[in-house]
């Protein structure tokens, strides 16, 4: 039997004005704002499980070290 499956937090940092808007919204929505962004990360990480990134072919796999 499988238990459940593991999460892994993430952190992002926006503008603040940004913040405001995305706050905003998650509110016009009566939802939390972790919840919306799920939602609109999901159609991306979708795509992501069926077309994994190949890193020895992909050059948006990538990681660019350069920005700070």
């Amino acid at each position: 039997m499988a238990g459940p499956e593991l999460r892994k937090q993430i952190s992002l940092f926006l503008p603040v004005a940004d913040w405001l808007a995305l706050r905003r919204e998650a509110a016009r929505r009566r939802m939390p704002i972790t919840r919306l962004c799920v939602q609109w990360l999901e159609p991306e990480l979708e795509h992501l499980r069926r077309h994994p990134p190949d890193p020895l072919t992909d050059d948006d796999a990538i990681p660019n070290t350069s920005e700070g």
